[in-house]
Order: structure tokens, then C-alpha cells, then sequence
């Protein structure tokens, strides 16, 4: 950084011993902060230590006479003014050496000062002044200009010495054959004790592994392997209900071409005719097809039957897939859909007339439940009905109302019970975004 001008005058009023006890402490504030300082005030001592040694030489003999001869020839000859007639009279009087003689004591004059004002200063009234500079200091010894702490009234106890990433501690650097003095000691640096008093902090904990849900995508075109309709069952398991969005170019096609698949699939989907009409006219782009009658491995058929119909139609209808798990928006729309409640999240009948023993625990049926599920027991035997019904979905105001739907009715009276190991889902057919 660049010196300030109190701080230069701070640095040669310690070159001239003229520090007071409080200036003292300043400059070696500043020395312990700034390297420009430390650099400064190494080379003024350097200067004063060779103007100390410079060689005295006489003035030669006619230095007064050339003095006043210049004076003479650079200075012109004043007018008198009438009230300066005597004293000019009186100067006529005077020899003619005398002004020789008041130049000549004017240079010698000048010349002791220069002189005193650079040589030791030292003596019994300095003791609040910077110790003489009776001896070279290196450069970087700046401490020994200073002005002994014990001698001074106020002085602050010694500090450690902070530069620019280090810190010196113990004995600062002396040269060599000259005897330290006891304020270069510096102490070891003080223990820096934390400010804040409290509870020590809460380190974050460290997580070894972060399972992360990837929602389930896939093309409609990929349900024609069997390990991508496997992937789809496995996804379809995870929770007990599912919204599944089949993006389509044609919404119309595409509600065609998903009948056929489903009733191939054996699956009786009773669709609202006012919807199917409305399709036809573009009036509707979204319908839900809602079941709760299939298995997970029945409704990944059903996307099989679609892949492959869909595969005989060029270019395709149907796009991609997303699976997810029924939202509690998702819930309502289809509450008002249906005109009423179809208990998601409702358990599954375990059999005809088969009702809770309370004298036995819940868990007694809880492994028949599991095999049953793995093994397709209890689920619709293949003979029997699979209904589903298809209303419009959006927009909702083109909705049919459910009291005016005779399919909708007639699925809630083939609904029957809920069968163990069905998934209740709600497939939308739905433009995509190309």
C-alpha cells in the first residue's frame, strides 16, 4: 500500500529522535502491518548513516567573494526612493568587507546546522527520544530505532511481531555482536479463546447412499418385449393405486385403437357414448379409462396388446408412457368424474361372506394374503368380467354427468367387489407435446 503522509512524517520524526511515547507506539503498529514502512524506514536510516559519513571539506578561500560577485550579477541595482537617501548615505560609510563578512557567517551558519542536524543527538536530557543511531542496523532490524519500551512511562507490554503469513516468536533477529535488548524478547503468541458461548455446532450428517424414485417412462412401442411389460408390473406394485398417461398424436384413433387392445386383452370397457361423439368431433382431446378389476401383470398385457396394434398402424398413434402414483388431485378429479367415491385405498374383499374374526389377529391372514396375491388367488378368474368405463376427462366442462351416463351405471353394476391382488388405475389418453 502507499505510505500517507503522517505516516511518512511519523517515520522520519523517528530518524530525528523526535518520537513521543504515544508516536512510538504508533510507528511500531504500523511497522508490524506494513513491509513498505519496514522498507521505508530502512532506507532513511541508510541515507542518515552516509550523510553521518560524509568527509568534511573547507569551503575554498575566495567562496565569498564568488558568492557576492553572482549576487552582484543576477541582481539589479535598486532605485532609491527619497526616504531611503540616508540610509544609503550610512552604507557608504560602512566598509567594504562587511558585507563579505555577513554572507560568509550566513554559509557557515547554515552549514552547522545541516551538520548538528544529523549527527548523535544523545545525552542525559534525550530519554524520551529514539536511541542514537551509533550503529549500522541491517534493513530488517527496524526494531532497534525504536525507543525502549521500559524507559518510557506508557509503554505497552511486548507483542509478537504479525507479519504477512508468519509469525515470529522468541527472540527477534539481532546481528551479529550486538548485545539484544530485553524489549526484543517477544512472547509466545496468546491462545485465542472462541467468543461465542454456546452449544458447540451440529455437524450435518453424512448419508452413504440416497435413494432416489425415477418416475416410470417408457414407450408405448417397447410394451411388445416382455421385460419392459415385467417392468411395468413391478412398477405397479410399489403402491396401491396408479394414474397412468398415454400420450397420442390422434386422440381419436387412439381411443379406437385402445378398445380393440382392451377387448382383446379381455377387458369390457363400457364407454360414455356422448364421450365417443365428442371425440369424433374434436370437442374432447382427453379421456380416462378407469378399472379396478385387473392385476398388475393383466394391466401390463393390456399395453402389450396395445403395442401391437399399435405397431400394424403407420405412422403410430400412440407415443409414450407415464406411470405414477394416484395424486390426491387425482383423486378428486375422479370423484367428480364418477359421481362418486371409488375408494382408491380400499381394502380388498378377502372372499364371498368372509368377515374379520376379532378374537384372532389381524396378521393370521396376512401370509395367505401374500401367496394368494403372488399366485393370482382370489383375483377374477379369466372367464369372469373385467369392466372398465371410459368418460371424458378434459376438457371438464364437455364431462358427461354421471347421473346422465347409462355406461357409467351400468359399470358400477358390474363392478362387484373389489378382488384381492387388483391395482385400481387411471389410464389417460392424452395428447402428447409433438
Amino acid at each position: 500500500m502507499m505510505l500517507t503522509d503522517p505516516q511518512l512524517q511519523l517515520l522520519t520524526a523517528a530518524i530525528d529522535g523526535e518520537l513521543s511515547p504515544a508516536e512510538a507506539r504508533r510507528l511500531r503498529r504500523l511497522l508490524d502491518a506494513s513491509p513498505e514502512a519496514r522498507d521505508t524506514l530502512a532506507r532513511l536510516k541508510a541515507d542518515a548513516e552516509r550523510l553521518r559519513t560524509l568527509p568534511r571539506i573547507a569551503p575554498p578561500a575566495d567562496l565569498a567573494a564568488r558568492v557576492m560577485t553572482r549576487i552582484a550579477a543576477v541582481t539589479p541595482a535598486p532605485q532609491a526612493e527619497p526616504s531611503a537617501i540616508l540610509f544609503a548615505t550610512t552604507a557608504r560609510r560602512l566598509p567594504v568587507w562587511v558585507p563579505a563578512a555577513v554572507a560568509a557567517s550566513l554559509l557557515v551558519g547554515i552549514a552547522s546546522a545541516s551538520f548538528f542536524l544529523f549527527r548523535d543527538t544523545g545525552g542525559a536530557g534525550s530519554t524520551a527520544r529514539t536511541p542514537p543511531l551509533d550503529t549500522v542496523v541491517p534493513p530488517n532490524d527496524w526494531s532497534r530505532s525504536l525507543p525502549d519500551p521500559d524507559s518510557l512511562p506508557s509503554a505497552p507490554p511486548p507483542r509478537p511481531h504479525v507479519g504477512s503469513g508468519s509469525v515470529v516468536k522468541g527472540e527477534l533477529p539481532v546481528p551479529p555482536g550486538v548485545e539484544p535488548r530485553p524489549w526484543q524478547l517477544a512472547p509466545e503468541p496468546r491462545a485465542v479463546q472462541p467468543d461465542l458461548v454456546a452449544f458447540p455446532p451440529i455437524t450435518a450428517p453424512s448419508f452413504d447412499q440416497v435413494k432416489v424414485r425415477v418416475p416410470f417412462l417408457r414407450s408405448v412401442g417397447d410394451f411388445a418385449r416382455a421385460e419392459s411389460r415385467q417392468e411395468l408390473a413391478d412398477e405397479l406394485a410399489r403402491d396401491p393405486a396408479y394414474r397412468i398417461d398415454v400420450f397420442t398424436r390422434d386422440p381419436a384413433r387412439a381411443v379406437e385403437v385402445f378398445q380393440t387392445a382392451a377387448k382383446a386383452a379381455g377387458v369390457t370397457v363400457h364407454a360414455d357414448a356422448a364421450t365417443l361423439d365428442r371425440v369424433k368431433k374434436r370437442q374432447v382431446n382427453a379421456v380416462i379409462v378407469y378399472t379396478e378389476a385387473l392385476t398388475e401383470a393383466e394391466v401390463a398385457a393390456v399395453f402389450g396388446r396395445l403395442a401391437a396394434a399399435d405397431a400394424k398402424i403407420s405412422p403410430r398413434v400412440f407415443d409414450s408412457l407415464h406411470a405414477i402414483p394416484v395424486t390426491r388431485t387425482d383423486e378428486r378429479s375422479l370423484v367428480e368424474t364418477l359421481g362418486r367415491d371409488p375408494g382408491l385405498y380400499k381394502r380388498a374383499d378377502l372372499g364371498a361372506g368372509a368377515k374379520a374374526d376379532p378374537s384372532k389377529p389381524l396378521s393370521d391372514g396376512t401370509a395367505q394374503h401374500i401367496v394368494d396375491r403372488v399366485g393370482g388367488a382370489g383375483a377374477a378368474s379369466p372367464g369372469a368380467e373385467k369392466p372398465a368405463v371410459l368418460l371424458a376427462w378434459a376438457p371438464p366442462a364437455l364431462r358427461t354427468a354421471p347421473s346422465a351416463s347409462a355406461e357409467l351405471k351400468q359399470f358400477f353394476a358390474k363392478r362387484g367387489d373389489r378382488k384381492p391382488g387388483v391395482v385400481p388405475v387411471v389410464i389417460v389418453i392424452r395428447p402428447g407435446n409433438g
